[in-house]
């Protein structure tokens, strides 16, 4: 059986490669493919960033797996596509919620210096971690707004389109009935935001109840 040390050198290895593959990517795709250069840029510094300062992260294994698995299926170009009944921008925007919510509780508790016992802590806590996650997956509708206003239609966080306005017979024009259906599509996405990190911080919840996250000197396993 392969020692979790060593697992975790080899997921820091692996992040460093994905970092240097997706950097290459979005400098290839200038040139042939405006949409989602922006979001290979992220991408990459995402998991360069991750390299850095992987041994301070404390990432355990479903943070990685969920994390990684946002950060691939985005650059799918899955947007405007229709699953179940439900658009993939809502099921990306549950994921990269859920995905940043697991990420935060667990680095503010594992940095924390005051550990984190009683049920009124663990609850006052991850409330403000709710918050602050919310606060960040919201920036994305500010970019979208910036897109919408100074960049031609596309994929992406930068770009606007596909995903991007909600309904039937949805457009991307400037008239008033596609800034309404823009509008609404916003509210929508903020509230799967809220509905993603909610399911993050309560993953976080429960297996507070399970170890203290705070005494960990290692990566969580």
């Amino acid at each position: 059986m392969i020692p979790p040390t060593k697992i975790h050198q080899l997921i820091r290895s692996l992040c460093l490669v994905l970092g240097v593959f997706f950097l290459v990517w979005a400098f290839l795709s200038f040139g042939s493919q405006s949409d989602l250069i922006f979001d290979k840029f992220l991408g990459a510094g995402l998991f360069l960033l991750t390299f850095l300062f992987y041994p301070h992260l404390h990432l355990n294994y479903s943070i990685i797996s969920v994390g990684g698995f946002a950060i691939f299926i985005h650059q799918m170009k899955l947007y405007g596509n229709v699953y179940f009944g439900i658009e993939f921008d809502v099921y990306m925007h549950l994921l990269g919620a859920f995905a940043l919510g697991l990420f935060l509780s667990n680095l503010f508790i594992t940095h924390t210096s005051t550990p984190i016992k009683t049920f009124t802590q663990k609850l006052f806590f991850l409330i403000i971690v709710l918050f602050a996650t919310v606060g960040i997956s919201s920036l994305i509708e500010i970019g979208e707004f910036f897109a919408y206003t100074s960049l031609s239609p596309g994929e992406g966080i930068l770009h606007f389109g596909p995903g991007d306005v909600f309904g039937e017979g949805r457009t991307v024009g400037g008239d008033a009935q596609s800034e309404l259906l823009a509008w609404a599509d916003s509210a929508f996405d903020q509230l799967f935001n809220v509905i993603g990190a909610l399911l993050g911080v309560l993953v976080t919840f429960l297996r507070s109840f399970k170890r203290a996250p705070h005494q960990h000197s290692q990566p969580l396993r």
